[in-house]
């Protein structure tokens, strides 16, 4: 029996090229869909031409973050999954990002969320998905501490 999802948002978006509209749904994702979630990254990367701009995330990282360990906002597009955005809460991992700000502390490291991937096909671009997925996932996450990698170029 496949798990009914709890839509966050529902509406209009366009698609590229040929600006037809198409109704979409947002809703947190659970761990069936981690098929999806890897697929629409791997689509996402293929069509990059310059691979510096996205550095993937292991299978692993999504699988905790589907389970339990984080959280996973995906907008389906008539039933099809086209966007994404994850949160990883990393815990006492060795990559936890709180140990690159000199957090040493076990309960403080468990406090630090982790705003990671966001994939969005290329047809879907120019909707805002990201920016609508993000604030989902902010808001549904409860951890006091929120850290995440950004390139030297975009701090502009």
């Amino acid at each position: 029996m496949r798990k009914v999802l709890t839509i966050l948002e529902e509406g209009k978006l366009i698609r590229h090229p040929d600006g037809s509209r198409h109704d979409y749904s947002l809703a947190v994702l659970g761990p069936e869909y981690l098929e999806k979630v890897l697929q629409v990254q791997a689509d996402v990367v293929g069509t990059l031409e310059d691979y510096s701009l996205y550095y993937p995330s292991p299978e692993q990282i999504f699988r905790e973050s589907l389970s339990g360990l984080g959280l996973i906002i995906g907008c389906f597009v008539e039933g099809r999954l086209v966007a994404f955005r994850s949160i990883w809460y990393p815990r006492d991992h060795p990559e936890n990002l709180g140990r690159d700000i000199g957090m040493q502390d076990r309960e403080e490291l468990n406090q630090v969320a982790h705003l990671e991937r966001s994939c969005v096909l290329p047809e879907f671009r120019g909707n805002r998905l990201q920016i609508h997925m993000t604030h989902y996932a902010l808001d549904l996450t409860t951890f006091p501490i929120l850290l995440f990698h950004g390139r030297p170029d975009e701090l502009r």
